[in-house]
């Protein structure tokens, strides 16, 4: 028999529904998410990235995390969405006396599965025996309520085969799911990369990557596997590879007529990047630029300690970003990384 994978599992990120209501005579009704069809061969962790897309989608449009109380995808395995004790927005008028099953995919250009039909009918009896709901049937579709293609007409027409199903009590599913297991990376704090990312996406480590880092307690290496955990989550690309070193014979001076020209784009890391250059070669573009634009360099503070400096920092005097910073103390990036650390004990 399918078994319901709960919300931790799968990795929800936003708020369990918006309160909490009674179960007991909760209505069904059925749904479908219009988001990525998955194959019924479909990998847990693509089922698992299409859950967390639910989540997203839900929280941005009504804040209260996933809309739906289950969801099912073609492969025949059940997800739990909000909690079934919590009301959700999946059937306005009527969210707080039913439970909404969405079937993951479009149902008005793809078949319902003969796994999700199995899933359902015994999903319906689940309920009886949790004391969620007494009958089990599905009391419609959502174009039931509203006007709406949902949940599709191919699902739509299969709703009197499900209730029979799950009414005669003789549900056994097509092709029992195998047993997955989901790889995750282990952290040094005891829980995979993949529950820190969800956690930091939750705000529960605040903002800024020093601070989040301390929260986690974890090291450098594995804050950069939780970063780019987080980053693939939100749709960030990781930045291209470097561009090859810059044909032998480009001297300084072209270099840096080129990069006044803007043929290298904005930002330093991006004009050294597309320049090809090593950050000592960069260092000599960039002193050319300064001498023709009448530029000095900073002077070097005189005899100021690492604490007086680090409260320069702090109090704003040295500007925004490391480099900018760096630049206006006039420091080594030795010193500048015993000034961060000065700031960072304090904060």
């Amino acid at each position: 028999m399918p078994s319901i994978i709960s919300r931790e599992t799968w990795g929800a990120e936003h708020a369990d529904g918006f309160y909490n209501r009674k179960v007991g005579r909760l209505d069904k009704w059925l749904h479908h998410s219009v988001t990525a069809h998955l194959a019924k061969a479909a990998a847990l962790a693509q089922e698992y990235a299409e859950m967390r897309k639910l989540d997203d989608i839900g929280q941005s449009r009504f804040k209260g995390g996933i809309s739906y109380t289950f969801v099912i995808f073609p492969s025949g395995r059940i997800y739990e969405g909000h909690s079934v004790g919590r009301v959700g927005a999946h059937t306005a008028g009527r969210n707080s006396i039913s439970a909404g099953i969405c079937l993951a995919g479009n149902y008005e250009a793809n078949q319902i599965t003969a796994e999700q039909i199995a899933s359902l009918a015994w999903l319906l009896n689940e309920g009886i025996d949790e004391g969620w709901w007494t009958e089990p049937k599905l009391d419609g579709g959502h174009r039931d309520t509203k006007s709406t293609a949902c949940p599709g007409k191919n699902a739509y027409a299969q709703i009197p085969a499900i209730n029979k199903l799950a009414k005669s009590g003789d549900v056994v599913p097509v092709a029992k799911p195998k047993p997955e297991k989901v790889e995750e990376q282990k952290s040094s704090a005891g829980k995979s990369i993949q529950q820190l990312a969800s956690e930091v996406r939750a705000g529960k480590h605040g903002n800024g990557h020093a601070n989040r880092q301390r929260s986690l307690g974890v090291d450098d290496a594995t804050y950069a596997k939780i970063r780019a955990e987080v980053n693939k989550r939100a749709g960030v690309k990781a930045p291209a590879a470097p561009k090859p070193p810059a044909p032998k014979g480009k001297s300084v001076a072209t270099m840096a007529n080129e990069v006044i020209a803007g043929k290298h784009g904005n930002g330093h890391a991006k004009r050294q990047r597309s320049l090809g250059v090593d950050s000592d070669t960069y260092a000599k573009v960039r002193a050319e630029i300064n001498r023709r634009a009448g530029v000095k360099a900073p002077a070097k503070p005189k005899g100021k300690s690492i604490s007086q400096m680090a409260t320069e920092v702090i109090a704003g005097k040295h500007g925004n970003g490391h480099a900018n910073r760096q630049r206006s103390l006039g420091i080594s990036a030795a010193k500048y990384a015993e000034v961060r650390a000065e700031v960072n004990r304090r904060a």
